[in-house]
């Protein structure tokens, strides 16, 4: 297969070109290389100078446009950035940085073939992921010489998740992610009961902190991790957008506390956990005339993996995924399946996640 490094085209503010050398330099503790081309500036004597007391300052190698061969920096260095100079009018800053475009995006075709040949095995490609994926922003595998089995681009794609890369196949369209927004965990049961629960997506935020999973105690009375009680479990995650509104509600703004408590109900959230998602969300609806609302509570399910120990004699995962409206549309309508009778060890999770209209 090929392994690109490329690096996710996003905006970036203008900065001092010092700052944004020792930002880098210190956040990513890799040695950096820095090339100059499609300059603004026409860079002559003077700004070659100054180019190259900021380079030995800090570390870094450097070349200008035709002075390297991108492909052998490919192979020798994590993080590659293309760079262009701009006129100041600050006396302490006398140039800006712009960030141009990667450099995987600068070669000539007999580089390009060059670095397409460099085939890596599954067998090289995996401890070069567990050990260096975090200099990666984005994966693109193609040109396999042999299909992977399922299991081993499960495995693949997993690892990516983990190390929070954006990858895709060949022919497969790359990923884009949404925010899972404030779900949180309910435990309950009878009788005191210790159980540990962990995710299959590591929560960005968390609270109590997540340590690869929460362990306590479920009591009458709520939840006990490290001798302090907690009503439920909270975190936030990023996780890949696979839901669709292929079918669902369109929900007008005076609505909505309507609509939700019936819908919540069939879903099989009681009163204090209604009030709960009610009492965070309704906020966020009330920002549209309308809200296009479906419950993919399969779909998280499968996005975000949970497991308890002891297995739950009850689990109730709801999800909503909203997106404002100026006017309302016609959907087909979601059948929402009703939630099973509450027994035993019982967890109940809510969350959501929002897009814009």
């Amino acid at each position: 297969m090929i392994l690109i490094r490329r690096k996710q085209k996003r905006r970036r503010g203008i900065l001092p070109l010092e700052d944004e050398l020792l930002d880098n330099q210190y956040r990513y503790g890799k040695k950096l290389f820095y090339s100059f081309v499609d300059t603004k500036l026409e860079l002559g004597d003077q700004e070659k100078a100054y180019i190259e007391n900021l380079m030995l300052r800090y570390d870094c190698d450097y070349a200008y446009n035709g002075e390297y061969d991108p492909v052998r920096i490919m192979e020798e260095y994590a993080l590659l950035r293309t760079y262009s100079l701009m006129k100041s009018e600050d006396p302490d800053h006398p140039y800006w940085l712009l960030y141009c475009t990667p450099d995987v995006y600068a070669f000539t075709p007999a580089q390009w073939e060059a670095a397409k040949a460099q085939k890596l095995t599954w067998e090289q490609l995996w401890p070069m992921l567990n050990e260096e994926a975090n200099s990666y922003q984005q994966i693109y595998f193609q040109g396999w010489d042999a299909p992977l089995t399922d299991v081993d681009r499960a495995a693949l794609m997993n690892l990516c998740d983990l190390k929070e890369i954006q990858a895709c196949f060949e022919g497969e369209p790359e990923k884009s992610e949404i925010g899972a927004d404030k779900p949180v965990i309910y435990l309950y049961k009878d009788t005191e009961t210790d159980f540990t629960l962990t995710l299959g997506t590591p929560p960005t935020l968390s609270y109590p902190q997540y340590r690869q999973g929460w362990s306590g105690t479920v009591t009458a009375e709520g939840l006990i991790i490290q001798d302090r009680r907690y009503p439920y479990l909270y975190y936030e995650a990023q996780i890949p957008d696979d839901f669709d509104f292929d079918q669902g509600f369109v929900v007008a703004r005076e609505d909505t506390v309507s609509f939700l408590e019936e819908k919540l109900a069939i879903l099989g959230l009681n009163e204090r956990e209604s009030a709960d998602f009610i009492t965070y969300w309704l906020p966020i609806l009330s920002q549209s005339d309308y809200n296009r609302i479906t419950f993919p509570c399969a779909d998280y399910a499968r996005l975000v993996p949970l497991q308890c120990q002891p297995q739950p004699d009850t689990l109730i995962r709801v999800y909503m995924l909203s997106e404002g409206l100026d006017e309302a549309v016609v959907m087909e309508p979601q059948t929402l399946d009703p939630a099973p009778a509450r027994t035993g060890l019982t967890v109940v999770e809510w969350g959501g996640s929002r897009r814009n209209s």
